[in-house]
């Protein structure tokens, strides 16, 4: 009889410290789901700043958007002003084929180009005016096509390279005719659209006047 109450009274404590951890642990769950439910602290936003905008576009440099490869046919001619060409002259044809490059110096933007908002997530840029960066000839397709010397025609060993040096004049004036500095300031919007949508803020994109182009009015 006894062993039998000191059986009953020891199941009687296993239950009762079960209870207890039971309890326990329940406490713990429901502290972690309150932990859960505690509202966070609001991180601080960062501002961004118009200097540090204008320092990482600078480091883009140049952008080269716009690309118009153009051919010409070039004459060049030397004449005496007394004898006839078949005795003194000089004449040349040069088939030319060239390539002008235009686009925006990204290097020339300042900290006026760029205008942070208030709440620091809208930017506001405006581009440089879209310019010519070069004009060359590609000499592996520019040749001369035929070329005319008099019986008595003295050497002229620069003729060629009037032609090529009016030939580039010629292909840039072909380029600045067809607009190449608007296509030039367009891709260039769309191009700066592209490298800040990298970027997590709103950005507006202003372009400069289109200026004049090689010499042009």
């Amino acid at each position: 009889m006894k062993k039998s109450w000191w059986i009953f009274g020891l199941l009687v404590l296993i239950i009762i410290a079960g209870g207890i951890l039971m309890m326990s642990g329940q406490k713990e769950q429901d502290t972690g789901w309150l932990s859960l439910l505690t509202p966070m602290a609001t991180p601080t936003p960062e501002l961004i700043s118009g200097p540090a905008i204008v320092h990482q576009i600078q480091q883009v440099s140049r952008l080269e958007t716009t690309v118009y490869s153009v051919e010409r046919v070039i004459e060049a001619s030397q004449s005496d002003p007394v004898w006839p060409d078949w005795l003194r002259g000089d004449r040349l044809l040069l088939i030319a084929y060239g390539q002008v490059v235009a686009g925006v110096d990204l290097g020339k933007m300042t900290n006026d180009d760029v205008v942070v908002a208030e709440d620091g997530r809208t930017v506001t840029i405006t581009l440089p005016a879209a310019e010519i960066f070069s004009v060359d000839l590609d000499n592996a397709k520019t040749q001369v096509y035929d070329r005319q010397r008099g019986v008595f025609a003295p050497p002229n060993t620069n003729l060629e390279s009037e032609a090529r040096l009016a030939a580039e004049n010629e292909i840039l004036a072909a380029a600045c005719d067809d607009g190449i500095l608007g296509r030039a300031t367009v891709d260039a919007q769309r191009a700066m659209e592209q490298f800040m949508g990298l970027f997590d803020f709103r950005t507006v994109i202003n372009a400069s006047p289109v200026p004049a182009c090689g010499g042009q009015e």
